[in-house]
């Protein structure tokens, strides 16, 4: 398949934001890890995942593998 790579805006501090690297990576993808403050557009709640052109809130595997397969 196609090489994902995810863009993880989250915090040290953020363990939903480890949890949700750890699943990403267990599944394959490619995860970059960045500073929540450093994001492009306003982070509301931790983590925030971008997917292509869709950006997640959250530690939320099935809206994960959702937003996965819809990039593939």
């Amino acid at each position: 398949g196609i090489s994902m790579k995810v863009t993880v805006y989250g915090a040290p501090w953020c363990a939903a934001c480890r949890q949700a690297v750890t699943w990403l990576k267990s599944r394959g993808v490619e995860v970059v890890e960045k500073d929540y403050r450093k994001a492009p557009f306003e982070v509301l709640s931790l983590p925030a995942i971008v997917i292509g052109d869709e950006v997640l809130t959250g530690f939320n595997p099935m809206q994960l593998r959702r937003a996965l397969r819809e990039v593939k």
